[in-house]
């Protein structure tokens, strides 16, 4: 294990950092303040090499607050709804994410310039999902902690939303630019 300082606070510089200095085949994020479970790493290689057409997996989560007590009033978060296209109506995809470092790297990392320091994961997870598979693991892997500090806690509600639509519109543009999904014009003058 190897302990890397970056100076700047902000999250996307820092996973890039960490991206490049990475020398395995997977990278799984861990915020600071949250926690894998003991078969967190074990159980996503397991799934990737399962599954090799996927190039991110996401496993399910639970809530735990400051203490690392469960929030059992919150349940397990699935996302079930997951999909390439759903994924633009939700807020976040989930935890824990487990990518193919390669193809973190042929994206160009996180965007640190438009998601410096929130939403840079959901702008990646889109990314990635216009031109990979992205696999679902069916175990709450993760420890997402619920605390004062949170991003989602202490950045405004604007700033927060603001980031996740600015996500949802350039992977629209990027969507239409790709033919991945038609203009409301085209639909209506082809039927």
């Amino acid at each position: 294990m190897r302990l890397l300082h970056d100076s700047s606070n902000k999250i996307a510089r820092s996973l890039n950092i960490a991206v490049k200095a990475a020398s395995g085949k997977y990278v799984a994020q861990l915020d600071s303040d949250d926690e894998y479970t003991p078969t967190t790493l074990e159980t996503m290689v397991a799934q990737l090499e399962a599954n090799p057409e996927w190039a991110l997996a996401i496993s399910y989560y639970s809530v735990i607050d400051a203490d690392s007590q469960p929030l059992s009033e919150l349940g397990v978060i699935q996302h079930l709804e997951y999909d390439q296209n759903t994924l633009l109506r939700t807020n976040g995809a989930g935890h824990v994410r487990t990518w193919h470092r390669c193809v973190l790297e042929s994206l160009g990392g996180f965007d640190e310039q438009q998601f410096p320091d929130y939403a840079e994961d959901y702008d990646m997870v889109l990314r990635l999902s216009e031109q990979y598979a992205v696999g679902r693991v069916h175990e709450a892997l993760y420890r997402w902690r619920k605390h004062a500090s949170n991003n989602e806690q202490h950045l405004c509600t604007e700033y927060r939303a603001g980031r996740k639509a600015l996500a949802r519109s350039l992977a629209l543009r990027r969507r239409t630019e790709n033919g991945l999904v038609s203009t409301l014009s085209e639909r209506y003058s082809s039927g």
